[in-house]
């Protein structure tokens, strides 16, 4: 399964980066470790990786229901000197915000084909990262799920 976790998360990059709407300079790739260079941090980067994988058990008499994780790390640090602004950070919260609703909806099309969004986990914003360098640090961790033949 771990070839499957890895196109969960590039289809999960993909539909981030195809959504409208996004502060400008907004990024997203899929990861492996996070690529975090403080100093060399420009606009908002979602970084994705594939956090876990499981066969929940039994879809159906002939298929599996099998699970897949898939975390993301949104993080900006804030352009200019002195605190981050309230409209900054709204900004970046309503960021994510969108994401939650776009990934996390049962309603939308399945991803690749055959998933569905079955919870999504949200750590608004990190204070001590905030409060510390500035940094806009949010986490999200969703899971989708399918039935396959095992």
């Amino acid at each position: 399964m771990l070839r499957e976790i890895a196109e969960v998360a590039d289809g999960v990059a993909a539909k981030i980066a195809a959504l409208t709407g996004k502060p400008p300079g907004t990024t997203a790739s899929r990861e492996y470790l996070t690529p975090l260079k403080l100093d060399a941090l420009r606009g908002t980067n979602v970084y994705v990786f594939g956090a876990g994988y499981s066969v929940v058990g039994p879809g159906n008499r002939g298929e599996d229901l099998n699970e897949f994780r898939v975390a993301l790390i949104v993080i900006a640090k804030f352009p200019d000197p002195g605190a981050a602004t309230k409209s900054w950070l709204d900004e970046q919260a309503k960021l994510v915000r969108d994401l939650v609703r776009e990934l996390a909806d049962p309603r939308a099309d399945f991803l690749l084909g055959t998933l569905w969004p079955h919870t999504a986990d949200v750590m608004a914003y990190d204070v001590a990262a905030l409060s510390e360098k500035n940094l806009f640090w949010s986490e999200v961790e969703i899971a989708y799920r399918e039935e396959a033949t095992p």
